[in-house]
């Protein structure tokens, strides 16, 4: 069944592999992840259904790279901190793997792959219940787990914040935040807002 995503569906993430284009949302009642695909970004049908043990499903984000689909989102839990997950799946329809616990700092996770084939997980910091900046850690698909120590890449001015999102453009990578686009040479920063 073909239909329109008329909805609320908060901040949806669009990837694109080959002609079709591909959505993941949080499922109604945000305890699962629904997972569309559009060959026109217009109509979009049901093509996965994650059903996951959680309270509170948040900002799930999916991209394409080397074949398979990774898909991170955060658990928001009750009485607990917010984890972050990673799922990966040799096709969107197929058999997912189990979620990997990324951590539990912050929420919002962007998973990003550079052109070197290294990898990387974007996430929202918090302190004290304030928005304190981006973290980037780089993920190894070998150990299924993030590797290296974390690092802030960007301090916002603490007041509003959109899920982070990394692309690269030419040789500079461009960080979306509230604050506008951040710019920099390399991935770790230092990130300066084009005004």
């Amino acid at each position: 069944m073909k239909m329109s995503l008329k909805d609320f569906n908060p901040e949806p993430y669009v990837c694109q592999a080959g002609e079709v284009f591909y959505k993941a949302i949080a499922a109604d009642g945000h305890c699962g992840i629904e997972v569309y695909c559009s060959r026109d970004s217009k109509e979009w049908q049901l093509t996965s259904e994650l059903s996951l043990q959680s309270d509170e499903i948040l900002a799930p984000q999916l991209s394409c790279h080397a074949g398979k689909f990774w898909l991170v989102y955060s658990d928001v839990k009750v009485d607990a901190d917010i984890h972050n997950y990673l799922i990966i799946g040799d096709a969107v329809g197929g058999d997912w793997d189990e979620p990997i616990l990324l951590n539990s700092s912050g929420f919002g996770p962007f998973m990003f792959h550079d052109e070197d084939g290294a990898q990387y997980v974007l996430w929202h910091i918090w302190d004290d219940g304030r928005y304190c900046g981006v973290a980037l850690q780089q993920y190894s698909h070998y150990r299924n787990r993030l590797v290296i120590e974390p690092k802030i890449i960007f301090k916002g001015n603490g007041d509003k914040f959109v899920l982070p999102q990394l692309q690269k453009v030419g040789e500079n990578y461009h960080l979306c935040v509230a604050e506008g686009i951040a710019v920099s040479s390399s991935i770790d920063g230092q990130y300066t807002v084009n005004n």
